[in-house]
């Protein structure tokens, strides 16, 4: 390092007159200092004291990726669908870079398989080859220089025959709801999914151990999808065909229960059983007297029980009621109940 002294801090010595020490004899010189030198040395004196400081020496990153800990496995029709995570660290954290490959472990089988790139993977293994019996799935990365990652969390299968996909699925109006119908000989357990027309991916709804399943959770006037997926354990099959259906009211409600009938004070006291379905409006009360014909005497009541207050003493009264839904559509009438007063 070259140190350049600018022309005014040469200026900084200025020389004195000799001077004597008394007795001693003593002669010398005395230089004065000038406080700019201070402003011309100081930089200089920081940056070599800094030239000086040694920090922690940097090592290269063995470039190994961190475990992957979010491994799954299913068999889905005649293909072992395994999903995991590449993560985009290593162990000594820094970006993963140069993966070679993954390394798929299912049994005593190893697959290579061709997804370096951080983020999720979805690999494929024909299930024809694979033992059937439950076998343990693993992964775990390999570098540019052969260097591998620890296995990862570890799925167990138990590989079956393939499972046959459910066909001829069906949608059709019924009073609960939509009901839902298919073929699937062979199974006897089985998944059903749903979305409506503006959703973008179906949901499950519910499971069945027969093949047909009854939707009571829709709503009127909408238009749903339906699939079904036949299930043994961590085996599926493919997914069906679609159904799909408009809902629409097309079944009156059920006919109003446990009717009867008590004497009040100068009325005629009735009371039900009430109506569970969604869509209900109200009920309807008919009254007969002394064996004529029914006549309607109340219409749209919300409330299971209704009270008749134009009875007259001597005469003989007969009800039924029926009930109406948010369509118009009117359930049967109830068997009769009588009452003289």
């Amino acid at each position: 390092m070259t140190l350049v002294v600018g022309k005014d801090c040469t200026a900084g010595f200025q020389p004195a007159p000799d001077f004597q020490s008394g007795s001693a004899g003593f002669r010398g010189r005395v230089q004065f200092f000038d406080p700019r030198l201070l402003a011309c040395f100081l930089p200089t004196v920081l940056l070599l004291s800094s030239c000086g400081n040694v920090g922690e020496p940097m090592y290269p990153s063995l470039n190994i990726p961190t475990r992957i800990v979010d491994l799954k496995a299913v068999e889905r029709g005649s293909v072992l669908v395994v999903t995991y995570t590449i993560p985009a660290l290593t162990t000594d954290g820094v970006v993963v870079r140069n993966l070679q490959s993954s390394e798929l472990s299912i049994g005593d089988k190893t697959i290579t398989v061709d997804k370096t790139k951080p983020g999720a993977v979805s690999a494929e293994v024909p299930v024809a080859g694979l033992p059937e019996k439950e076998v343990a799935v693993r992964v775990r990365l390999i570098n540019a220089r052969g260097r591998a990652s620890d296995w990862s969390n570890s799925a167990n299968v138990t590989i079956l025959a393939p499972l046959a996909a459910p066909t001829q699925l069906k949608a059709d109006l019924a009073p609960g709801g939509v009901k839902l119908t298919w073929s699937a000989p062979g199974e006897s357990h089985f998944r059903v999914f749903r979305k409506t027309v503006n959703e973008t991916a179906s949901a499950q709804i519910g499971e069945s151990d027969s093949p047909q399943y009854v939707d009571n959770k829709t709503e009127f006037g909408k238009t749903y999808e339906y699939a079904v997926q036949a299930a043994n354990g961590t085996a599926e099959s493919e997914v069906s065909n679609q159904a799909s259906i408009l809902t629409k009211q097309a079944f009156p409600p059920a006919v109003p229960s446990g009717l009867s009938v008590s004497p009040g004070l100068n009325t005629a006291e009735l009371a039900w059983d009430r109506n569970t379905e969604s869509d209900f409006q109200g009920y309807r009360v008919y009254r007969s007297v002394d064996g004529g014909a029914f006549e309607r005497i109340a219409d749209l009541i919300e409330s299971p029980n209704y009270s008749d207050a134009k009875v007259q003493a001597g005469k003989r009264y007969r009800y039924t009621v029926s009930a109406v839904n948010q369509s118009g559509l009117e359930s049967q009438q109830s068997a009769p109940v009588e009452i003289s007063m």
